[in-house]
């Protein structure tokens, strides 16, 4: 069984599942705020939750309930993947220009 995301508070919500990272972006289900880059081998992404729907998202998401364009998402999840690889070096090489 997958492990919930953490909510960060009552208006955030916070995931470092690639997938739901892709969906939600590309839905915009939830507005996109920043990534949290604080553990570099777990780059998480932080949305706006105002409504607290995150966790129905999540699962619906995994119960394959979300219909959504198949290129489009792969376009998605292509450019998020690349975004968390420039937040990971980013991470890594603050953290090395603190040592």
């Amino acid at each position: 069984m997958k492990q919930r995301p953490e909510t960060t508070s009552e208006t955030t919500y916070r995931t470092s599942d690639l997938a739901l990272i892709a969906y939600l972006r590309m839905t915009g289900r939830l507005r996109f705020l920043r990534y949290d880059r604080a553990n570099p081998k777990r780059i998480a992404a932080i949305f706006a939750d105002p409504e607290g729907v995150g966790y129905t998202i999540r699962d619906s998401f995994d119960l394959g309930k979300c219909v959504i364009d198949a290129r489009a998402y792969h376009s998605t999840l292509r450019g998020v993947h690349r975004e968390i690889d420039d937040e990971r070096a980013a991470a890594k090489a603050a953290i090395g220009g603190q040592q």
